[in-house]
């Protein structure tokens, strides 16, 4: 049996109708990769640096997904660099062409799929949810990642935590561990 690429595996995903199919089509076809893709498209601590949106590129021509220049399974262990804080001094403009080559040499269906993945939109297409991957991969994701927010994407703050500034100081608190220097004039006894 031939190992089935990222957008094979997703479309096929899509034809199972039970939980525990789709669970044990996931774990039989478990990689690397994969959970790569995955954690970046569910976990709220991946942030992709580029912007939202349909990205300008020039569709691979090649007439089928084993003739593309590249795949999903070469190019996930580069999307460390798309994420913040990947490579922080990367400039924004290098980034973006980065991105641009690699959807240019993946083959269409991949493409999109990264690009899906970039905006957080998988399971808008894919018949999958973020219970589901958390079932067929126990450990990927934070248990924050496993609420559903609503559509807005901003953070709220907890009114019982106090927010935090600067170096992980709450407020109020000067120093870690309420440790203070002292002034080169003051006199030690």
């Amino acid at each position: 049996m031939r190992t089935l690429y990222i957008s094979e595996i997703l479309g096929e995903l899509s034809k199972y109708l039970t939980e525990d199919e789709k669970l044990q089509y996931l774990r039989q076809h478990d990689s690397r990769p994969l959970r790569l893709l995955l954690f970046a498209n569910y976990s709220k601590s991946a942030k992709f640096l580029l912007p939202k949106g349909p990205s300008k590129f020039k569709r691979s021509d090649a007439p089928g997904i084993d003739l593309a220049e590249t795949n999903l399974y070469a190019e996930a262990k580069k999307m460390y660099i798309f994420v913040e804080g990947g490579v922080p001094t990367l400039q924004q403009v290098k980034r973006e062409m980065l991105y641009q080559n690699i959807l240019e040499m993946l083959h269409q269906d991949e493409a999109d799929i990264l690009e899906l993945i970039k905006d957080k939109n998988l399971a808008t297409v894919f018949n999958l949810d973020v219970n589901l991957v958390n079932k067929a991969f126990p450990g990927l994701l934070q248990p924050e990642d496993l609420v559903v927010d609503s559509l807005d994407t901003k953070p709220t703050l907890d009114s019982n935590k106090p927010a935090k500034r600067g170096r992980g100081r709450l407020p109020g608190q000067k120093f870690p561990g309420g440790y203070k220097p002292q002034k080169k004039y003051d006199k030690v006894s």
